[in-house]
Parts: structure tokens; C-alpha cells; sequence
């Protein structure tokens, strides 16, 4: 089953509602994704716990509760050969009640096929830093075009409100790729609305820029719910934009990355997959 990081936090959440937290770790039990904006020290210590008993036979989960505040899961993914790759944690807050679907071996056979899928995906660098955009600025949306590349791609978070990917699109490699080419400046808009039918919203439109030269645009979108940007908004979303600008110039290190992720970007789809 081939999956995105950027939907695990979303299908975790559909087979385990109660979910708070999840995170993807690699064999060395580094955090390779994570759903919320940093992975909490119980999670950290439960996989490398995991991780070490592993190779000797240990069981393929583990599990910690404080009481009936809360429950923290980690289980072992492994390729089809069998061979160590990684473990995917969450964490279950409580209190509890009789449930069935909290039970260590009931979670892990209903997430077998996340276990699969995380076992063969990839940490994408541009993945990760709009991850960690998303969860600096608490927006429900980061997303990144290039449009001489016909590149987009869409980090949307867990818990996001606007659920319309193709308008975001729309937006982003229309009007703002536009106007950041032409104009070349930071763009904060605290109320903007596409029709009557779609929910207003907020963004920062950021250009991407390799010396004097705009060859992309970097933009957070934000339900209108949510608080509106402050200046560190902002600066955060400014530093995105500097480190996205490494990684995707096209005549830099973006070249070499267009090539090897071989990306499909003509699609209406958040991210191309990585598995």
C-alpha cells in the first residue's frame, strides 16, 4: 500500500481515532516524520527501548501507560524479508475505558498495512522541512511550487481544515507564483476566500529566490478559525522559504533532486508518493 508521509498523521486518525500524536522512526530510532511539532520524550525512549530488543527476538510492540492519563504504542516495522527497518509510535491520551482497540496486538493487526507502507517509505527533504514549517506556524497547510519545474508539492497537516488540495493548488502555482516572479516580496493576508462555497483562510506567500532571481514561491495557508499571523509567522516562514530555495533551486542542488525523487506533478493529488 503505497503512502505519503504527509497522510500518515490522517489514516493513523482513521484507524485509531483517539490518536494525539504519531511518529515514524528509522532503524536507529531517529525520527523520520512526526505528526505534531515534536515527538515527546516517552515516544523517544519507548522505541529505542523496542529497537534494542529487537534483533534478539523481542516482542514486535511495546507499550507504557501513566496511569489513565495516558498511553504511549510502538510498534516494529520490518520489509518483506524481514529485515529491521523502523517502528511507528503514538501516543493515546486518556482516560480509559474497556476498549478492545487499545490493546497492543488488536492496534497492531489493524495497522499492518501502515506498518508495510512506513517500512518502504522515504524521508523527502522537501516533505520534511514543510512538515517543520507547518508545525512552527500551526497552519493547516504548507505548500511549495516551481513552476519552470511543473513542481508542487502539498504538506497538509493531521488536523487541517481546508481539506480542498486543488484549490490550494490552484492558488499557489496561479495568482501567487504570479506574483511572486513579478513582484518579489512577502505577501500576509489575514482574510481571503476563493468563492461563497469554500471556507475564508489565511496565508504567507514568500518567493524562492537564487541570488537576484524568483524561481518559486513558498506559501502557508491557515483556516480563518485559527489565530491570525504574528511576526514570527513570518520570519518562520521567511527561513522555509531560504531552505526550501537550497533544495529546489533548478540550477543548483534542485536539479539533482528533480531527477532522482522522479516526481509526477501533474496530479491533483497533496504529494507524490514515496514508497
Amino acid at each position: 500500500m503505497p503512502v505519503t508521509l504527509s497522510t500518515f498523521g490522517r489514516l493513523i486518525k482513521t484507524i485509531v481515532p483517539r490518536a494525539d500524536c504519531a511518529a515514524l522512526f528509522d532503524r536507529q530510532g531517529q525520527a523520520q516524520w512526526v505528526s505534531g511539532s515534536e515527538v515527546p520524550e516517552d515516544l523517544n525512549l519507548l522505541v529505542a527501548d523496542l529497537l534494542a530488543s529487537a534483533d534478539e527476538g523481542g516482542s514486535s510492540y511495546a507499550l507504557r501507560c501513566a496511569l489513565n492519563a495516558a498511553a504511549s504504542y510502538a510498534f516494529i516495522m520490518r520489509d518483506p524479508d524481514g529485515e529491521l527497518i523502523g517502528a511507528l509510535a503514538l501516543a493515546i491520551d486518556g482516560p480509559f475505558r474497556r476498549d478492545e482497540l487499545l490493546l497492543p496486538r488488536v492496534l497492531e493487526q489493524r495497522l499492518g498495512p501502515l506498518l508495510a507502507a512506513g517500512a518502504r517509505a522515504i524521508a523527502d527533504p522537501v516533505e520534511r522541512a514543510l512538515a517543520g514549517l507547518a508545525a512552527t506556524v500551526r497552519c493547516d497547510a504548507a505548500v511549495v511550487c516551481v513552476p519552470r519545474q511543473e513542481f508542487f508539492h502539498c504538506h497538509s497537516t493531521a488536523d487541517s481544515r481546508l481539506r480542498r488540495i486543488a484549490t490550494l493548488r490552484r492558488i499557489a502555482t496561479g495568482e501567487l507564483a504570479w506574483r511572486a516572479q513579478s513582484v518579489g516580496d512577502t505577501l500576509c493576508v489575514n482574510k481571503a476566500r476563493v468563492d461563497a462555497k469554500e471556507d475564508p483562510f489565511r496565508f504567507i506567500s514568500v518567493p524562492l529566490r537564487h541570488g537576484a532571481t524568483v524561481f518559486g514561491v513558498l506559501v502557508v495557508f491557515t483556516h480563518e478559525s485559527r489565530p491570525g499571523y504574528e511576526a514570527a509567522d513570518r520570519r518562520a516562514a521567511a527561513e522555509g522559504a531560504v531552505r526550501l530555495a537550497r533544495l529546489l533551486d533548478p540550477d543548483g542542488a534542485g536539479a539533482a533532486y528533480f531527477n532522482s525523487r522522479r516526481l509526477i506533478n501533474r496530479t491533483e493529488s497533496d504529494t507524490p508518493q514515496v514508497a
